[in-house]
This record gives C-alpha cells, structure tokens and sequence, in this order.
C-alpha cells in the first residue's frame, strides 16, 4: 500500500511545475514526492536510503550511466515509437515496462534482499522523473531530441534534450 502511495505522489508531484530533469531536476521531483507522501511512508524511504540523500538517490541511475556494468539500464530512462503511430505495449526493455516490474517487485518487497529493494526504490524515484520528461517518452527519429539543436537567448545548448534535461533549469 505503502508503495502505491509513492507511486501516487510522484504521478501528481511531476504533473505540476517540474520541468528539468537533469541532476537538479531530479532532486527535485524526489524532494517534492516526499514531501507529498504521509510521514509513516516518508520514514519508511529514508530509512531505505540509509546515508544516501533523496537527492543522490533520485540521480543514481544517471550517475550509473558511466559504469559498463550498468549498461543493461540504459534502456530504461525511455520509450521510443514512431511518429504517427500509438504505442504498441510489448515486452522490450523500456521506462514503462520497467517501472510496471519495479513496482511489481516493492509490491511484494518481503521476497526481495534489502539491497533489491533499495536498488529499485532507486529506479522508481529516477524514472518517475524521466516517464514526464517529454522527450523520454517520444519518436524514436529524433532520439528524444539529441538531433534538434537548440540555441536560446544566450544559454548555449547542444541539443533540445539537454535543454530540457539542464538549461532550462538554469
């Protein structure tokens, strides 16, 4: 119960005002979700994270983008479909087919070590952010905006996703 409770939160915190998904981005939808949950739930998720700040927690998945051992993750933070098509549910590897076994497997937390649970409490706080990133959940043509490039006023921006992810933050 505990768990669709965050579930919940993290749905109505990323609808609002948080745009920007990079590091800051997601230090802040996992600020607000905690701040939304009830107490008991909000105990129960520190005392998962231990020493590790919601912060850092809500950012591991990126931070593990530069271990190769990590690499079977990368999948995870989108969901790609062509343009002019409705997605086809499948079973590739993807943020919402993930998110669907993440929260699957907390559901049932007691079968798993505590550092499974830990591990997908770190999945479900970064892709949580990342399912309301628009260009995570997009066309797969423009690889979630990589290919756009983007100047605005006087930030310098590679490309609309890392607008997106960082600048517009700034």
């Amino acid at each position: 119960m505990k768990i669709k409770i965050i579930v919940v939160c993290f749905f109505c915190v990323t609808l609002s005002k948080t745009y920007a998904w990079g590091p800051e981005g997601h230090a802040i939808v996992g600020r607000l979700a905690l701040r939304y949950v009830n107490e008991d739930v909000r105990n129960n998720v520190l005392s998962i994270l231990g020493n590790m700040s919601v912060d850092t927690a809500a950012n591991w998945m990126d931070n593990m983008k530069s271990n190769s051992d990590y690499d079977f993750m990368r999948s995870w933070h989108y969901i790609d479909f062509p343009k002019g098509e409705e997605y086809q549910p499948s079973n590739n590897e993807n943020i919402l087919n993930r998110l669907i076994l993440t929260y699957g497997e907390l559901k049932n937390k007691q079968t798993l070590c505590f550092d499974q649970i830990r591990r997908d409490l770190y999945v479900l706080l970064h892709l949580m952010g990342d399912l309301h990133m628009p260009l995570h959940t997009g066309y797969d043509d423009d690889l979630g905006g990589n290919k756009r490039i983007v100047q605005y006023d006087s930030i310098k921006t590679h490309n609309l996703h890392t607008f997106w992810d960082e600048d517009i933050i700034k």
